[in-house]
């Protein structure tokens, strides 16, 4: 396998985790956002 397919495959893998890591936290972010605080 060529080092340069390795290379975009990462950088893939990598790009859709950065996706994935902003979804969730922005779903965190809204849970805890209207979720009441506790005392």
């Amino acid at each position: 396998m060529p080092r340069g397919a390795i290379a975009r495959y990462v950088q893939r893998g990598n790009a859709a985790a950065g996706r994935l890591a902003k979804l969730v936290y922005r779903e965190v972010i809204s849970i805890v956002v209207t979720s009441p605080p506790k005392p």
